[in-house]
């Protein structure tokens, strides 16, 4: 599950939280 977790990562550093 690291796909998910690394895109999770990427959407929340993208978002800026």
């Amino acid at each position: 599950m690291d796909q998910f977790v690394g895109l999770h990562m990427i959407y929340t550093y993208q978002n800026g939280v």
